[in-house]
């Protein structure tokens, strides 16, 4: 499952998100590169995006 959908069942029925987010096992290494570093990611769009702006 993407970052993206995972938000969307969040927000739409998180009960039942979070219970198949439990169930889920994770290592801290797969945390680090699906999540940790693509929210790392967003400030540097951010700017580069803001550099081909202004």
């Amino acid at each position: 499952m993407n970052i993206v959908s995972r938000i969307k069942n969040i927000l739409s029925s998180p009960r039942k998100e979070w219970e198949v987010i439990d169930a889920k096992q994770a290592t801290v290494g797969s945390l680090y590169t699906k999540y940790a570093m693509l929210l790392a990611l967003i400030p540097a769009i951010a700017e580069f995006i803001g550099h081909l702006i202004g």
